[in-house]
């Protein structure tokens, strides 16, 4: 019961992930000369989170443990790739009180560093 309140609330991290930069926590808004580096960070996390809502739709069905372990371990790894977009890959703009920087990409970071933490806790807990 445990590994499947776990892979609720990441499902729930990963729609999040989808749906809050064009929602609840936007980057910077394009204009009609420039699209902004950060318009398409936001963009490639639809896929990565569309992805990670297949491991926690598995890890509602699976019951073996190993194969749960897994799941919960693909989807720790899946959870770091937001984190890693914004930081890393892409990237966002370069002046600091842009929207990117100063929601987007936090809520982003927040909202992936839960999902981790789900997972990881999800590899740790014993089977209830």
């Amino acid at each position: 019961m445990k590994q499947k309140i776990i892979a609720a609330i990441s499902a729930l991290c990963a729609a999040l992930l989808a749906i809050g930069p064009w929602t609840l926590f936007p980057a910077c808004t394009p204009t009609a000369e420039k699209i902004m580096k950060c318009h398409w960070c936001m963009r490639a996390l639809i896929p990565v989170a569309v992805i990670l809502l297949a491991v926690c739709a598995f890890e509602l069905i699976v019951k073996d443990r190993a194969g749960l372990s897994a799941l919960f371990a693909a989807g720790a790894v899946g959870f770091v790739m937001p984190i890693l977009l914004t930081k890393v890959i892409i990237g966002g703009c370069a002046v600091e009180t842009m929207a990117c920087n100063t929601t987007a990409f936090p809520a982003v970071m927040a909202v992936s560093a839960a999902g981790v933490v789900c997972q990881l806790a999800g590899i740790f807990l014993k089977k209830a």
